[in-house]
């Protein structure tokens, strides 16, 4: 992991744990997908707003509780997948991600949805803590579908 190829443009790790996973593929710039599953990610730290090339976030099945705000410099990011994350108790650092289309968080603790996503077309939030639906009309409003 220490030395990862400038060229990795997909990189999927599940079922095990590896400690500092985001300080070995910081600096991975070219990476699209990313994928980690079942590996007791518990933060997603500030180097995830590195990853410019990101436009497929993957971090089902771990122990999310937070993620950097810093996720919100990944301007090609169209598709986060956080489900099975059931400490996650907010999605509000994805709010105003211009390019997000796919959002699926379900089986998480969400109590509230997202702001700002104007090209959602997709939204999975079954199985949260959801009270109301305020800010449903600030997602998926400047999509033509």
């Amino acid at each position: 992991m220490k030395y990862l190829p400038s060229s990795l443009i997909h990189l999927g790790i599940y079922d095990c744990f590896i400690e500092n996973i985001f300080e070995q593929i910081g600096k991975s710039i070219g990476l699209e997908t990313l994928e980690l599953s079942n590996i007791n990610l518990i933060n997603v730290p500030n180097q995830i707003g590195n990853l410019s090339s990101l436009s497929f976030l993957s971090l089902p099945n771990n122990k999310l509780i937070h993620i950097s705000s810093t996720i919100r410099n990944l301007h090609l990011l169209s598709k986060i997948n956080l489900k099975n994350n059931r400490q996650l108790r907010s999605i509000q650092m994805l709010n105003g991600l211009k390019s997000l289309k796919i959002l699926d968080v379900r089986h998480c603790s969400i109590d509230r949805l997202p702001l700002y996503l104007s090209q959602l077309t997709n939204l999975y939030m079954s199985n949260n803590y959801l009270i109301n639906l305020v800010g449903i009309e600030t997602l998926g409003y400047e999509n033509n579908l």
